[in-house]
């Protein structure tokens, strides 16, 4: 059968295709470049079919089928697509732009280069997916999986990933720029050069996850003068964020909001926290060696444990802090300001060095 006798087959109606389809399971048609705009097509059974460059725009496609299919430069955008099955399916340079993908399933596809703009991808599953280079900027991904999912530079900007599960994902470079992740779960992801510039983070699980700069990727391609191998916290909030474990090896975060954060065992080692914000957070047995302190705001801070080996905390104010076994070896803290805070229980300290 040629491609139009599989499309006069398919104007027949759903059913007739999907019976045919059953009857015939080892034939697998090819609809390459298929022009099918503006049609009702629900549940229907497209697995494992050839439809490359076809066009599905303002369709009805909810609950339909495309597990396995080959659909390189498929056009979606603005369709109906809620609990659509994309599993294992090749989905590079889709365009699924401004379509209802509520609950829909992508697991193990290919969505590399993909433009996910503005969907609604509420509940979505993305475990193990491809999304690298992946455009889902303003899209919504509130309670999606995107557990295990390959994410390196894709761009997140102002998405809304609030009660979201990313474990293990990979985000190296990604943009996450005015991103609304609260209560999302990104326990044990990568996080090398991600861009974090007015991200909300309350609440934001981080447990494991590694910030720090150098994780083995290559640098990303950028206009001059750009270097992407640093993080960008600029004016990100992570109050009450959850960093347990957290790597910010060497990581930029001048000026960021830890208030209320929880960083017990978190690395940040050589990192720079200058003027950072730690109000009632916790650094319990933080490794902070030869990291830049210089004028934070450590006030009701739980330091205990904390090694501050080689450590700039020079003009910062601690005031009610708990520094039981905290260690200031070689620590620099000429101008410190403390409050309330007694450096009798802390480990080799010399306020004059």
């Amino acid at each position: 059968m040629q491609n139009q006798d599989y499309l006069e087959l398919l104007e027949q109606g759903v059913n007739s295709w999907n019976e045919w389809r059953e009857k015939y399971p080892w034939i697998n048609p090819t609809l390459e470049g298929a022009v099918l705009t503006n049609k009702y097509l629900v549940s229907c059974n497209f697995r494992n079919m050839d439809l490359r460059s076809a066009t599905f725009r303002f369709s009805n496609l909810e609950r339909a089928d495309f597990e396995g299919a080959n659909l390189e430069e498929i056009c979606f955008s603005e369709s109906r697509l809620s609990s659509a099955n994309f599993k294992g399916a090749n989905l590079e340079q889709a365009n699924f732009k401004e379509a209802d993908l509520v609950k829909a399933t992508f697991e193990n596809a290919n969505l590399k280069f993909a433009k996910l703009e503005k969907a609604d991808l509420i509940g979505s599953n993305f475990q193990k997916a491809n999304l690298q280079w992946a455009s889902l900027a303003k899209a919504d991904l509130g309670w999606a999986n995107l557990e295990q999912a390959n994410l390196i530079y894709t761009n997140l900007k102002k998405a809304n990933l609030s009660k979201a599960s990313l474990k293990w994902a990979n985000l190296a470079g990604a943009n996450l720029a005015r991103t609304d992740l609260q209560q999302a779960d990104l326990s044990w992801t990568k996080l090398h050069g991600i861009n974090f510039n007015r991200a909300y983070c309350w609440g934001t699980l981080f447990e494991g996850a590694n910030f720090s700069m150098y994780l083995g990727i290559k640098r990303r391609p950028g206009k001059e003068g750009e270097n992407f191998d640093e993080l960008d916290f600029e004016e990100a909030s992570l109050i009450g964020a959850v960093l347990e474990q957290a790597k910010f090896d060497c990581a930029s975060l001048e000026g960021v909001d830890f208030s209320f954060s929880d960083l017990e065992e978190a690395s940040l080692e050589c990192a720079n926290l200058q003027g950072a914000y730690f109000i009632d957070a916790s650094l319990k047995n933080a490794h902070c060696e030869n990291a830049n302190f210089k004028g934070t705001l450590l006030i009701r801070t739980d330091l205990s444990g904390a090694n501050f080996k080689g450590a700039n905390l020079e003009e910062s104010f601690v005031c009610d802090a708990d520094v039981q076994e905290t260690s200031f070896k070689d620590a620099a803290m000429v101008g410190i300001e403390l409050v309330r805070t007694d450096l009798q229980q802390a480990v080799d300290v010399n306020l004059q060095q």
